[in-house]
């Protein structure tokens, strides 16, 4: 069991940041996200743990630091 640094919020919020971002995407149009899996909960929120992160021309960075400047959602302590 881990613990780390996390974000809650709105899956709207993290599909506009990453298209911010530049995210890379796959064939499909989604977005490429590596390491730990984000999760939607019951009432919709999705949470991101510390492990989670995309790519921008392949170089992977941390989702949980992009999220964490912007004003969306709340930063949290996440326990995988």
């Amino acid at each position: 069991m881990s613990c780390g640094p996390g974000w809650i919020g709105e899956p709207q919020h993290v599909l506009y940041v990453l298209g911010l971002a530049k995210a890379d995407r796959d064939e499909a149009g989604n977005f490429l996200i590596w390491g730990e899996p984000c999760i939607t909960g019951l009432d919709g929120s999705m949470v991101v743990p510390a492990g989670a992160e995309y790519s921008v021309g392949g170089k992977r960075v941390s989702l949980v630091g992009l999220l964490g400047i912007t004003s969306y959602g709340t930063p949290v302590t996440v326990i995988s």
